[in-house]
């Protein structure tokens, strides 16, 4: 498993917003933070659709981050950039595996996803500051 850059570039853009004392601007997120303006827009969009950050529009405008720090963790990033994090097909569609219902590989592959998905839990944002 790895992380794509969008789930990297949006902890960093997280990370940044919450350490800012200000709402910050685009062109400073892009500047500081060396992500082309272009994406940095698009993963902006995707996290104030989801409520993470909020953005003034305007001379005095910027981007802030909308939720405590606290609230915020790898696992929630994750899903909201990439979806659901899964080791193998078959662990989320029933259809895409033809062997039987009690396949140890499926229950081994389950038992580490629920353990990769409980680890990312616990990674606050707060902690990384």
């Amino acid at each position: 498993m790895r992380l794509t850059k969008s789930v990297d570039f949006s902890m960093r853009i997280l990370i940044f917003l919450a350490k800012s004392q200000a709402p910050v601007t685009m062109p400073e997120l892009s500047s500081r933070l060396h992500i082309s303006y272009n994406h940095l827009s698009k993963l902006i969009q995707r996290l104030r659709k989801e409520g993470l950050i909020k953005t003034i529009q305007g001379k005095s405008g910027g981007i802030f981050l909308l939720k405590n720090p606290s609230e915020i963790d790898l696992k929630m990033v994750v899903d909201l950039m990439d979806g659901p994090t899964m080791l193998s097909q078959c662990l989320g569609d029933v259809s895409a595996c033809h062997l039987d219902a009690e396949c140890k590989f499926k229950m081994a592959l389950f038992n580490v996803q629920t353990k990769i998905n409980d680890e990312m839990k616990k990674i606050k944002l707060e902690e990384l500051l």
